[in-house]
């Protein structure tokens, strides 16, 4: 476990750096700044998930950031801010607005790191209970002490847990363990250290409580995922994005027409949330569909539709 800290410390100060060096900034994925998207994926790849009560009836795990990741990224981001602040503070060495620069560009490095350094030191609680038949997720700020999210899933949605692997930008690969959830074949990652054997024994021990098919990496016998599914009907010259958006299209001018199918406006509310070109400009229009399909699955007395539509609202906001 050393080794992959220190691994993980290096790959960051080099991101802290070149981004000091060169003050190139990078929108990776979702409209994240880059500030973000470093911190998110830095405490990512540590996170570490482990069994903190185990009985019959019940089972939780918990997932939190080391806290000295913060103390890394003060040690490594602010200095590296001060500079740039410096060195812009000497270019403008004669200027009359020197002191109100100096402040601003204070406010615009050093106040967002710290705040950052807050809002994201996360902890995430995943509460299995037989006797309530529900799944449990709780996602809490440690310094705030306050709950940021809060999910409930009932137990008998969850198909099956599976291993799945992703390859890093920077090369190497994490294993996760993920739920199948029922319906829509979503999938949930749960956060790990990413390390193999870690990912394998947290979706046994999770499959074992629920009594639910445990899949491995790569498994033929698993189900489909959503983007499997929703692929079936590409035609082989199409291109994905152009699909996509004819899908979307689509769907748009049925609603139109039949604005009262629960299913559609769920598969219109993902489409537009997580396959879009522009997923955050889509964002209020998709959660709207999906508290549509909610509400029309809850008409027809289809409390289990109408939980995996909820649930879709949490995930996709």
């Amino acid at each position: 476990m050393s080794g992959k800290i220190s691994h993980e410390l290096h790959k960051a100060c080099d991101r802290f750096r070149t981004f000091a060096q060169t003050g190139s900034i990078q929108f990776p994925a979702m409209g994240e700044s880059y500030l973000l998207a470093e911190i998110r994926l830095f405490k990512h790849n540590i996170s570490n998930m482990n069994i903190i009560e185990q009985t019959q009836d019940k089972l939780i795990l918990c997932s939190q950031d080391p806290f000295w990741w913060a103390l890394v990224f003060v040690i490594f981001y602010i200095p590296s801010s001060l500079l740039m602040i410096g060195a812009i503070a000497v270019t403008l060495k004669d200027s009359k607005y020197l002191e109100i620069v100096s402040i601003g560009m204070g406010c615009l490095f050093v106040v967002p790191g710290l705040w950052a350094t807050i809002a994201l030191s996360e902890v995430t609680t995943y509460t299995l209970d037989k006797s309530k038949n529900f799944l449990f997720i709780d996602k809490y700020n440690r310094l705030r002490r306050s709950k940021i999210k809060s999910v409930e899933i009932p137990s008998h949605l969850i198909l099956g847990v599976e291993i799945e692997a992703f390859s890093g930008d920077e090369g190497g690969i994490g294993y996760y363990p993920e739920l199948i959830l029922a319906f829509v074949y979503w999938r949930i990652r749960l956060k790990t250290d990413t390390q193999y054997q870690s990912a394998v024994n947290i979706a046994k021990t999770i499959a074992h409580f629920l009594d639910v098919p445990y899949f491995a990496v790569n498994s033929k016998n698993s189900p489909p995922t959503y983007a499997q599914k929703i692929y079936e009907r590409r035609q082989p010259e199409q291109e994905t994005q152009q699909y996509l958006e004819s899908e979307i299209e689509r769907l748009q001018n049925y609603l139109n027409e039949c604005p009262d199918d629960g299913e559609a406006h769920q598969n219109l509310g993902i489409f537009l949330r997580h396959y879009n070109s522009w997923p955050m400009s889509d964002k209020k229009e998709a959660i709207a569909h999906l508290q549509e399909a909610e509400r029309l699955f809850e008409s027809q007395k289809n409390s289990d539709r109408a939980a995996i539509a909820k649930v879709l609202q949490t995930f996709l906001s």
